[in-house]
């Protein structure tokens, strides 16, 4: 059994489908939270709190069965770190492989999101695993009102857009937040294959667990 920690609706078909490809003989269970990134953004204070009904989350996974726990949500990545030794299944932060290959393979990347609450935890990853890594990051204004509204296609060209922009700047992209992953089908080929995001890297970095 594999369960997944959600802040966002977006990312849960999402996962719950490639999850089912990658590794079709596993249960896999999600957990989803929306109220957590509008009182993350409204008051970075409360990450304490956030981090506590985290993992009320987790420890139900555990109880249930669970083998490992895939945290979806980049803004409250660290929630990895503040787990400790709380309980004893691992819990893999969604964006951690895909920028062990950007420390990796980079000297410069441009980080975008469409919530500011991303930034900070996703900039600090890559720059303790590269410290000397060229890094500058971006919120792409009006994606995240485009996607409260439901209109995921403006949410996608904005984002498409704003990295191919980045890009004349930078070596790579990163999308920053798993529910950006479908901005690519907007970019050029050759944006494509300089923009990365984290789905694909971090449900591979499940087998090992499993």
């Amino acid at each position: 059994m594999i369960a997944v920690l959600h802040t966002a609706q977006a990312t849960v078909p999402m996962l719950a489908k490639m999850i089912q490809n990658t590794y079709p003989e596993e249960k896999v269970y999600h957990w989803l939270d929306d109220s957590i990134l509008p009182m993350l953004s409204e008051d970075k204070g409360t990450l304490p709190y956030i981090f506590e009904k985290m993992l009320f989350y987790a420890k139900s996974a555990e109880n249930q069965g669970a083998k490992v726990i895939l945290n979806a949500c980049s803004s409250v990545g660290e929630f990895q770190d503040y787990v400790g030794g709380k309980i004893s299944i691992p819990i893999v932060r969604i964006d951690d492989a895909i920028t062990d290959l950007l420390a990796e393979t980079y000297a410069s990347v441009g980080v975008l999101a469409t919530l500011e609450t991303t930034l900070a935890p996703s900039a600090a990853l890559i720059r303790k695993k590269k410290p000397g890594i060229s890094l500058d990051f971006q919120v792409v204004e009006g994606a995240w009102e485009a996607a409260m509204a439901g209109d995921k296609e403006k949410q996608y060209r904005l984002i498409g857009k704003k990295a191919e922009d980045f890009l004349q700047e930078k070596e790579a992209v990163f999308f920053a937040q798993a529910s950006m992953a479908e901005a690519k089908k907007f970019l050029s080929p050759e944006g494509q294959r300089r923009v990365y995001t984290s789905p694909e890297y971090g449900v591979g970095s499940l087998k090992k667990y499993l």
